[in-house]
Parts: C-alpha cells; sequence; structure tokens
C-alpha cells in the first residue's frame, strides 16, 4: 500500500531536502511535518548535519502515521495548509542562480571568472556564517565589510573584488530582490595604480625594434595596439582576414567580436597597413586569422606568455620600465591622440571608455564609437637612427 520513504539531500544548502515515497502507487514527495502536524522543518536548518537529522526524524514519523492508516492524499483539515515557499527567498539560492545568468551573458571570459570566483567565495561566507536563508536586503554593511576583509592583501586588489561583488549585487537589484545596491556603503581602500605606464617616444621606438627583430608576431600586435588602439589579448589576437577591407584601411568589428558591444569601424594607418602586407595578409583566406595564417587562432595567453619572456630581455638590456606592459602601447596611443586633439571626449569615444573618468586615468603620465581620419590615428615616432 506504501512503500518506505527514501530521503533526498543535498550538501549545497540552496538545494530543498525532501522524502519521496509511494502511498497506493503514487509518489508523492514530503518537506516538512506540516501536514502530519509536528513541528519538524529540515529545510530551515543552516548545516548538512542538522539537516540530515530532521530529515530523519520526518521518515520516521512518516512511516509511523503511514502505519497508523494515515492517508496523505485525503483532503486537508479546513486549518491545515500546503506549506508555501518563503515570501523572501535567501541570498543563498540567488547567488546560485547569478552564476547561471552571467554564464549567458556576452563577458569577457576573466570577468566571468571574476564574478564566479567571487560569487563562489561569498557563497562560503554565507554557509559559514549561517546566512544562506537571509534575506538579501536584511545583510547588513558590517557582513559585507567582514567578506571582503579577506581581500585585504592590497587596495588594488580589495578594490577589484569590491568591484565584482558590487556587480553581483546590481544584478539582484536589477531583479528587484533589492531597492539598492549595498555595496558602494562598504568602506573603500586605496588604488596602487604602478602598472601600463606610457613610453616615451625614445623607448616605444626601441621595444618596437626589439619586438621586430625577436618577435614578428609580438611587434605586429604592439604596434595595432598603439596604432588602432583595440585591445591585445582578444580584439587584436581574433582578428580575422574579413575583418580587415580589400585595401586594408580599415577594421570592421562586429558588437560581438569587441568590448564596446556595438559595430566599431577603426581606421588603418599607413605604417600599420605597411606591416600587414609584408606579412601577406592580403593573400590570406577570408577566415584565416591574420597572426596564425590558417583557421586557428593563437590560445588567448599566447600574447601574454610572449610579452613576459620579452620583457626579461628589455630589462636586462635597459631599454624597457618594470611598469611598462603591452597594453602600454594604448595608453602611449591615448596621450598621443590627447596631445594631438586636446579633445577628451574624442579619446573617450575612440578607445571606448565607459566614462571620462577611464579616459583621464589613461592620461596619468602626462602630470566609434567615434573615430577620426587615418591622418587623426597615433603616428609612430621617428627614429633617431634613421635621420
Amino acid at each position: 500500500m506504501f512503500t518506505a520513504p527514501k530521503l533526498f539531500l543535498s550538501k549545497d544548502l540552496s538545494v530543498r531536502c525532501y522524502l519521496i515515497y509511494t502511498y497506493k502507487g503514487k509518489r508523492l514527495r514530503l518537506f516538512s511535518g506540516q501536514p502530519l502536524n509536528i513541528d519538524c522543518n529540515p529545510n530551515r536548518c543552516h548545516t548538512f548535519a542538522d539537516r540530515q537529522r530532521e530529515l530523519n526524524r520526518l521518515a520516521g514519523e512518516l512511516y509511523s502515521a503511514l502505519s497508523k492508516g494515515w492517508d496523505p492524499t485525503a483532503k486537508p483539515e479546513p486549518n491545515v495548509v500546503e506549506e508555501a515557499p518563503p515570501l523572501l527567498p535567501g541570498i543563498g539560492s540567488m547567488i546560485r542562480g547569478l552564476v547561471d545568468d552571467f554564464e549567458k551573458q556576452h563577458l569577457s571570459d576573466h570577468y566571468k571568472r571574476d564574478l564566479r570566483n567571487i560569487c563562489r567565495d561569498f557563497k562560503a561566507f554565507l554557509i559559514k556564517h549561517n546566512l544562506m536563508e537571509t534575506p538579501p536586503a536584511e545583510l547588513t554593511t558590517a557582513q559585507l565589510e567582514k567578506f571582503l576583509s579577506r581581500y585585504n592583501s592590497s587596495g588594488t586588489y580589495y578594490m577589484n573584488k569590491r568591484t565584482t561583488l558590487s556587480a553581483v549585487f546590481a544584478r539582484l537589484v536589477e531583479q528587484q530582490h533589492l531597492t539598492e545596491n549595498p555595496v558602494p556603503n562598504t568602506k573603500k581602500a586605496k588604488r596602487k595604480e604602478v602598472l601600463n605606464e606610457a613610453y616615451s617616444p625614445e623607448e616605444m621606438v626601441n621595444v618596437l625594434q626589439h619586438l621586430q627583430a625577436n618577435h614578428p608576431n609580438l611587434y605586429l600586435c604592439a604596434l595595432m595596439t598603439y596604432g588602432t588602439v583595440l585591445r591585445p589579448h582578444k580584439e587584436i589576437r581574433l582578428l580575422r582576414r574579413k575583418h580587415l577591407s580589400d585595401d586594408l584601411t580599415k577594421i570592421v568589428l562586429g558588437g560581438k567580436e569587441n568590448k564596446g558591444g556595438r559595430v566599431r569601424i577603426t581606421p588603418i594607418t599607413e605604417y600599420i597597413r605597411q606591416a600587414l602586407l609584408d606579412r601577406g595578409v592580403q593573400q590570406m583566406h577570408p577566415d584565416d586569422y591574420i597572426f596564425t595564417g590558417n583557421r586557428k587562432p593563437f590560445n588567448k595567453d599566447y600574447f601574454t606568455t610572449a610579452w613576459s619572456r620579452q620583457k626579461l630581455k628589455m630589462l636586462k638590456a635597459g631599454i624597457i620600465r618594470q611598469e611598462q606592459t603591452l597594453y602600454s602601447f594604448r595608453h602611449t596611443a591615448a596621450v598621443t591622440v590627447f596631445t594631438k586633439t586636446q579633445s577628451l571626449r574624442m579619446l573617450q569615444g575612440m578607445f571606448e571608455h565607459a566614462s571620462p573618468d577611464v579616459s583621464l586615468k589613461y592620461l596619468r603620465s602626462l602630470g566609434i564609437s567615434e573615430m577620426g581620419s587615418a591622418e587623426d590615428m597615433p603616428q609612430l615616432p621617428e627614429s633617431k637612427s634613421s635621420v
């Protein structure tokens, strides 16, 4: 007539546990002791061990009631109501749903990784402090600061994690689980900006000459980072022949092919055009990647690894500073364009910055999107040896 109840219990406390059994050939589930008129709620427990203990107790009570003739399919008494889901779901289940949501978004691999990591760490924090079932609006600033304190090893590291956590809570605001993002109310830390220092004209000539002689792929990447202001590790690395016009005078990227998310048309300066011609790009198949010459691109860490190796050599030779990176070519381009145009608005549009504040950070070496013509793009400084 009935089968012994089986336990369904996950170590993931955001997943509800229950009993499953068969009564008169019908499969039924039981989540709490309410239908049995007993106080037993495994899903309100905050640890796996407590849930397991309460679920086992509920299984015993259910088996005893069934043995005594209790009919779970009978219409409940008027004063007995079915257990309803909580009106305010806990923050733990929301965080789990956000991870799946982020994976479906058009975001960079690194940003998705950062979001996954902060969600994983925050969920572990919630479990440790029995906060999984807490509605997000009831989380305090002190609790958020306690979580962020684990990232206090440096100001930059702390602020990066704080920014990522803020993005998570901003999504909860969008989903109307919150009326206000609480993370901006947490304490700030001072960032120490040391990387991506711009090159002087002489430094850039020396670095490009070294790369041209020792690593042609890295040389072309650096040249394009400076002369097209595209981002090296994804936008430039994944350029195909079809992204370049037939006469190699412009680059056209679709919304999914650049960080800005909109169609981007970038003029190609003559010195980059000549470098592309020298590599035989004009004869490539439309689907060929310009750096490999075939249908398979370099891996995402290719330029990072190549730059690290060449930087050691350049540091030893005294032609580069520790604070200068591959991205420094983009920062140098920003300084060059602003010095030439004196237009922060043009700089913001050309570099696809989210705000003028980001553009100003690029100009710290001084103490479209909207694009102009090829003449407005940064030009190479002249080498003293060529004079």
